[in-house]
């Protein structure tokens, strides 16, 4: 997915966005989240939700699906 910035000069910046990763995209930011975790010595993460100034996102980190 591409999104199209522009910023305070009216310049056009191209962003490539990757919907199914569990990492963000070049000046994407994290403005909420919520994850569950399990284990109480070695926390796993077992899913994170988030909201993003990009998209909204939900990844399973057992089953790796996004």
């Amino acid at each position: 997915m591409l999104v199209i910035q522009t910023n305070n000069n009216s310049q056009i910046k191209m962003i490539d966005i990757y919907p199914l990763t569990p990492f963000l995209s070049e000046g994407e930011e994290i403005i909420w989240h919520q994850m569950e975790t399990e284990g109480i010595r070695h926390k796993k993460v077992l899913w994170i939700e988030a909201l993003t100034n990009y998209r909204v996102y939900y990844y399973d980190y057992k089953q790796h699906i996004a």
